[in-house]
């Protein structure tokens, strides 16, 4: 028999109690790993210790990406660029490889990376049958974006229906259907069915191979095909293969990040709020930026409160339990979305941004929970 209302609210309601005690569980392990000052460069570390040569700003941008998933209102979308060969796949990978479970985990995260090696046009549509909170708060991961074209190199309507989740944040979708009456009589019907966000979107691609409009809607990092950066991916190679990989310098294993990211979901979504917002506007103010950056500015936002939610047992909250982004979750995001932007905006937005002014440091200090117009007027 189908589950009636009661039953599903029930189900939920135990699911969500086991959450929580899991989350608890979590704390006492993860804690030494999650208040180290150096939280972002140990993950860069670790990226680093599992083969990773350079590329810094793109191992920060797909962490920031994945973690975006758990932010309540918005998350990033995020395209990897480079050339066959370049290793702009490795990257993604290694990061998303710390959302998946833990072997033995005694309680398993609900799936974070929905990965979509090759899909049919409603795949999305129908993903978690009945659920319409199947997508939510998840990460769709497509390893090569030439899956989006069919062969004639056109847009799939699959495309749209990603492109339409990720910006929408909702898909409804309708199909005609018969149904047999009382009396068996047929009669066709429409049926709506919908599939709630928001997600998170990462696609590997080289330059041509993305749809435009998509594309206007991702954060953008690029590979590093430099000769100096193919002359250490060569070293590393003939080490690794050879028997003998660089010592390990994170002191984590993929374990501990598993442990970190079960640890997050569990508490997920979050609300982040952004005190040092008037900073931001003045700093921004006069930039001679194109139209995209309607949506940019959107995602270094939501890259700052990314960064928030990876560091949340070193913030503070404000009164409504939401968390408070401090000024080192700009510079992660600066570190991770600035050499893209750069790519497309000239000249490169100047590191100043990153405080405005030593005076906004030293000198506006926002009290915990103060916001809107108390923080206008304070900084002005």
């Amino acid at each position: 028999m189908p589950s009636t209302g009661q039953d599903m609210q029930e189900e939920q309601a135990e699911r969500d109690r086991q959450m929580v005690q899991a989350r608890a569980d979590l704390r006492a392990s993860v804690s030494p790993l999650a208040l180290r000052p150096d939280l972002m460069e140990c993950f860069y570390a670790y990226a680093r210790d599992e083969g990773v040569i350079g590329e810094r700003s793109s191992v920060f941008g797909t962490l920031l990406t994945l973690l975006s998933r758990l932010n309540k209102d918005q998350p990033l979308s995020f395209a990897r660029i480079g050339a066959p060969s370049s290793g702009k796949n490795y990257v993604v990978e290694i990061v998303l490889a710390t959302a998946g479970p833990r072997p033995n985990a005694p309680y398993p995260p609900e799936e974070a990376v929905i990965r979509m090696s090759s899909s049919s046009d409603k795949a999305l549509v129908y993903q978690g049958g009945d659920d319409p909170y199947a997508l939510m708060h998840k990460v769709v991961y497509v390893p090569e974006a030439s899956s989006l074209k069919d062969a004639k190199g056109n847009e799939k309507e699959g495309t749209g229906t990603l492109r339409t989740l990720a910006s929408e944040g909702r898909l409804d979708h309708t199909v005609p259907m018969l149904v047999k009456d009382a009396k068996g009589n047929e009669t066709r019907v429409t049926m709506r069915v919908t599939k709630h966000g928001p997600v998170a979107v990462i696609v590997p691609t080289a330059r041509d191979n993305i749809e435009p409009e998509l594309l206007t809607r991702m954060m953008l990092s690029y590979a590093d095909e430099s000769f100096g950066q193919t002359g250490q991916v060569r070293h590393s190679r003939i080490l690794r293969t050879s028997g003998f990989p660089p010592a390990r310098t994170s002191g984590t294993t993929l374990a501990d990040w598993q442990d970190y990211q079960a640890f997050l979901g569990f508490g997920g979504p979050y609300e982040v709020v952004i005190p040092y917002y008037y900073a931001l506007r003045v700093a921004f103010h006069g930039m001679p930026l194109p139209l995209r950056a309607r949506r940019d500015i959107d995602g270094i936002l939501v890259g700052v409160k990314a960064s928030a939610i990876m560091h949340q047992m070193q913030r503070q909250t404000d009164e409504k339990g939401r968390i408070v982004a401090a000024l080192d979750d700009y510079k992660s995001s600066y570190i991770a979305f600035a050499p893209g932007l750069a790519a497309l905006y000239r000249p490169q937005v100047g590191p100043g941004v990153i405080a405005n002014r030593q005076g906004h440091r030293e000198g506006h200090r926002q009290p915990e929970g103060a916001g809107g117009e108390e923080a206008q007027r304070q900084h002005q």
